[in-house]
């Protein structure tokens, strides 16, 4: 979402634009993961929104309106002016959440209610795969889960500048089977840490309170304070886990459990009264105590502590358009892991990411579409020691999106990435990036291929017969299903009728940034690299994946349906030919999902 000026007071229709600062603020620096030391929505189209009247001067004499924090929705055409205005592109803007024509509403002038209530789920099945040198498979059959999230919104005060917000998940992970049948999935299950994206993380019966926070908007900027869970750019650091499998956008899987922190956020535009271009410049500072992230657990006894810096440039004339960036700063003291090595429980690391998105419109049926994040992580931790007691932490990434088309029928364009890897796990420095859970590269390799060898690698390296004395920091191994140390691109196209109904897909080609390396393979095999058949290789291409969407949606008086069909056939590269040369069979998924939003 943006933010721009307005005058006020803001009418009973815009109220649900009251502002989002930051929406996509920062999370943590959820990519630090250390290795094994030793071892290696509408109805109908969206409705034409002009720009305010606000938003441009607002009287003869040319004085600018009152600063004010208001969401702007709708962008003008680049094409000449009796054109209409066009929606923002949600390839570029679904990760904000539905179109504000999209939610359900209650109440009159000063009071508006948001129900936010979502059911989803989503059944299917994944063919078997190898996970290991032995020759095991891992088949799990058909799976169905889902969740049920309750996200209420009251807006209330003079043109809505107060808001309380909360979000509540229950339900939420894998409905059936309760287990696998599988007994190296069952293993990894109740002992190890399988990938999220299959949902067994996550309990049923408990009641997850992921968000509560209140929000004040005034004339000075946006205050904002409690419990949140949000995500900035594409998701690479922060992700709210809120962001997957919406209308318009082309991107496939299911959303991460998200980065949730208990924060205090002032955000101002301290220009806002200037004719210049700087009047569209966010600032903003924030203090935050994790609550959950895939570094640490407030739960569990894990204290992380970050305070952030923000500047964000978001242009009133491209509403949904912005380019910006924050420095963060982190120390965590983690809580004991049960190991016999003291003092592996401090991380501190300085994290800055810079993201952009931006459109522009060559005619009023064709516009170039763009998005881009990159992030670099420094500092140090002694998460993992053996011969070093300290390591010094240096990862990046990069990902972007770029598509030319017309945004409400067909786009043409491609999404791709790099993070950073770390070929060697005996130095005293970790460089491999993981994406934060919820950005999602395709649909096969990351969270089931490398999701679950990744695990089934821990759990071998736990066994006493295979390693011996389990080594420091096996924990960190597995992916958990997250995007890294890759390089790819993946060619996408999308077609879609009336914004009712839409195809979408492309291949994945993804080859390993840094040599692909087991740690326990690497020590069985003497520190040769080896990869989790315990075969050396050389060629870094992972796999070919070919990916397909089929989706649909129909809103009536607030209550939205959307059904789809998601599937993929991964065809394994060199990077995983067992001692042999041999590779397996194309592997195969696909999912039936429905969602029920009012």
């Amino acid at each position: 979402m943006m933010l721009a000026l307005a005058a006020p007071p803001v009418d009973a229709e815009d109220s649900a634009q009251v502002a989002d600062p930051l929406h996509r603020g920062y999370q943590g620096p959820v990519s630090v993961r250390p290795e094994i030391t030793g071892l290696e929505t509408t109805s109908d189209a969206p409705t034409p929104a002009p720009l305010p009247a606000s938003a441009a001067r607002s009287s003869a004499d040319g004085s600018l309106p009152p600063a004010r924090f208001v969401d702007v929705q709708g962008y003008p055409p680049r094409a000449s002016a009796p054109e209409p205005a066009l929606a923002p592109p949600r390839t570029l803007v679904t990760i904000d959440g539905p179109l504000p024509s999209e939610r359900a509403s209650l109440g009159g002038d000063r009071v508006t209610f948001y129900p936010g209530v979502q059911i989803r789920t989503h059944m299917g099945a994944v063919s078997p795969f190898r996970v290991d040198a032995e020759g095991n498979e891992l088949g799990e059959g058909f799976t169905l889960g889902g969740r049920v999230r309750w996200r209420p919104e009251l807006g209330f005060g003079p043109g809505k500048s107060v808001r309380l917000v909360g979000m509540l998940d229950v339900a939420n992970g894998r409905w059936a089977p309760a287990t696998s049948p599988d007994p190296i999935a069952r293993d990894i299950i109740d002992n190890g840490q399988p990938p999220i994206a299959t949902g067994l993380d996550q309990g049923l019966g408990v009641v997850d309170p992921r968000e509560l926070y209140l929000e004040w908007t005034s004339d000075y900027g946006v205050l904002r304070v409690g419990q949140q869970a949000f995500g900035w750019g594409l998701g690479l650091v922060a992700n709210d886990g809120n962001n997957m499998d919406r209308f318009g956008d082309m991107k496939f899987g299911n959303d991460g459990d998200g980065s949730i922190v208990e924060r205090l956020l002032f955000a101002t535009k301290p220009l806002a009264s200037t004719s210049s271009a700087a009047r569209d410049l966010v600032v903003a500072l924030g203090a935050d105590l994790v609550y959950r992230d895939p570094n640490a657990d407030l739960a569990e006894g894990d204290l992380a502590g970050q305070g952030i810096f923000v500047l964000r440039w978001e242009p009133r004339k491209s509403p949904g358009a912005y380019i910006g960036g924050y420095v963060a700063y982190r120390h965590q003291r983690s809580a004991d892991d049960g190991d016999d090595i003291e003092g592996d429980d401090q991380l501190r690391v300085v994290v800055g990411d810079i993201a952009g998105r931006g459109y522009r419109c060559l005619t009023p049926k064709l516009a170039l579409l763009g998005a881009f994040e990159g992030v670099i992580v420094g500092g140090r931790t002694t998460f993992a020691r053996g011969e070093h007691a300290s390591h010094r932490v240096l990862q990046g990434g990069l990902a972007a999106r770029g598509f030319v088309g017309d945004p409400t029928g067909w786009l043409a364009g491609l999404d791709a990435g790099w993070f950073s890897g770390d070929a060697n796990p005996d130095d005293d420095r970790q460089n491999g990036f993981e994406a934060a859970p919820g950005y999602t590269a395709g649909l096969l390799l990351f969270p089931y291929i490398r999701g679950w060898q990744s695990a089934r690698s821990a759990r071998r390296a736990e066994d006493p017969l295979l390693a011996g004395e389990p080594p420091n920091g096996v924990q960190y191994l597995p992916t958990e299903g997250r995007v890294g140390n890759v390089l790819f691109v993946q060619p996408k196209a999308r077609w879609a009728i009336a914004e009712r109904f839409e195809l979408w897909g492309g291949p994945l080609l993804a080859a390993s940034s840094a040599a692909m390396l087991d740690p326990l393979a690497a020590r069985l095999a003497g520190g040769a690299p080896s990869n989790a058949f315990e075969a050396e290789v050389d060629s870094r291409f992972l796999a070919t994946e070919l990916d397909l969407g089929i989706r649909t949606h129909y809103g009536f008086r607030g209550v939205w349906l959307q059904a789809g069909v998601q599937g993929g056939v991964l065809f394994p590269g060199p990077a995983f030919d067992d001692p042999d040369g041999l590779r397996d069979d194309p592997t195969y998924g696909g999912w039936l999902r429905l969602e029920v939003r009012y």
